[in-house]
């Protein structure tokens, strides 16, 4: 009886709903009806989970740049992959990569300086799906800086197409741009690119050095202070990413925010991002790349997203700081993104109505939220509606008083909390 009840749901629905939204939740309802053991990941959905670190590789080849001539005239030999990734580097929304060495002699900040077009990669500090990042020394007066390489061989995936049009533009805004420079403040905390440079085999780049290394080690971060200044940062990071830079995240969690001893937070890692030609303008994405377990609800049911989306990862990112755990699944889930995607389903309910989702998110949060402050509650309450239309934007969530209440002094305890670890 059950199962003639169902399958006369299903060809209902057929009928009933557009194909495009019929065939995406058909997946979700399939699924519910298989057995766990035998659940497969639905196609809208797509994740590219944090690899482990890897052994330190050997020395890169010397750096080619890529200049409009060189592009325009042919005359280089880096073959296919080159011409794919010099095509996207060219496109009006990424213009032409110069080396680090012809940027201004004086970046407009005091903590660093240009580097070094030649200086070689020193110590290993991580690696990410498609790239590995180094920590470079080079002579003074220059300050130390980080080196993200990242293999040709991946020229034509779009996370590294993304990572680096968006590193583009963050050195457009710093070093080509200082009118767009100078309206943003001082402070905003956009990650600062030096320069990008192309090699015959990878793709390099310079970007600040943040010294105090990802959030995630330092979570739970029991000082609320501190982590109302993390928020604050956190948000004005992510709003800068959408209005100055024209992308989404996508993938916003604490391994992709790193710090420095001085207290400043800022994003990395742009792999996931969607990137779009006008900055700031339309910012509604339809395919679904990122971590899973930071994904939307919508996202999670393939649905468009734009900017509400990366609130939620905010929301989702603040409560682990604050807590130590995800909010909504088990510490250390282990198991496959499949695995991962259903264990959410169970909790949060995105494969059912936006009613049962909305009712089963908030229950779940008063459970992993109930040793926070109510101020930190009703902005994480905020912040985690299931519904993207009714979810506080960034400007709401700038104006809570947990974030707007922050001080001077919130900002020296997060400094005097990154800097003794």
């Amino acid at each position: 009886t059950v199962s003639v009840l169902y399958w006369n749901f299903v060809a209902v629905f057929i009928i009933v709903f557009p194909r495009t939204t019929t065939l995406q939740t058909m997946e979700c309802l399939l699924e519910l009806a298989t057995p766990p053991a035998a659940r497969v990941m639905p196609t809208h959905v797509s994740s590219r989970m944090l690899e482990s670190d890897a052994s330190l590789a050997g020395p890169t080849d010397r750096p080619i740049v890529f200049t409009a001539a060189a592009v325009s005239d042919g005359g280089d030999s880096r073959g296919a992959l080159g011409e794919s990734l010099a095509a996207c580097l060219l496109s009006p929304a990424a213009p032409v990569v110069e080396d680090a060495a012809a940027l201004p002699a004086a970046v407009p900040s005091a903590s660093s300086a240009t580097p070094a077009a030649g200086s070689p990669v020193g110590v290993f500090l991580g690696k990410g799906a498609f790239g590995r990042v180094y920590r470079v020394d080079p002579p003074p007066p220059a300050a130390p800086f980080a080196r993200k390489m990242l293999p040709l061989a991946a020229a034509g995936n779009a996370a590294v197409r993304a990572e680096l049009t968006v590193a583009r533009r963050l050195s457009m805004i710093a070093f080509e741009q200082p009118r767009a420079a100078a309206a943003l403040p001082s402070d905003t905390p956009l990650l600062r690119v030096h320069g990008i440079r192309v090699g015959q085999t990878e793709a390099m780049i310079d970007m600040e050095l943040l010294d105090a290394g990802p959030l995630s080690r330092y979570a739970p971060i029991t000082d609320e202070a501190s982590l109302a200044d993390v928020a604050r940062q956190l948000l004005l990071g992510v709003q800068a990413l959408h209005t100055h830079v024209g992308a989404l995240h996508r993938d916003i969690k604490p391994q992709n925010i790193l710090a420095s001893r001085e207290g400043a937070i800022k994003l990395i890692d742009f792999g996931c991002a969607a990137v779009f030609a006008s900055d700031g303008d339309n910012l509604t994405a339809t395919d679904q790349q990122g971590t899973i377990l930071q994904m939307a609800p919508e996202r999670l049911r393939g649905e468009p997203h734009g900017p509400a989306s990366d609130v939620w990862s905010v929301g989702v990112t603040i409560a682990e700081l604050a807590t130590g755990r995800h909010p909504f699944v088990a510490d250390r889930l282990s198991g496959s993104s499949t695995d991962r995607f259903w264990a959410l389903a169970e909790v949060i309910r995105h494969t059912g109505t936006p009613e049962e989702c909305a009712a089963a998110t908030e229950a779940q949060l008063r459970v992993a939220l109930s040793g926070c402050s109510p101020a930190l509650q009703d902005f994480l309450g905020r912040a985690l509606d299931a519904n993207p239309a009714t979810r506080a934007t960034l400007e709401e969530l700038l104006a809570h008083p947990l974030v707007r209440d922050a001080t001077d002094d919130s900002h020296g305890r997060l400094r005097t909390m990154l800097s003794a670890n």
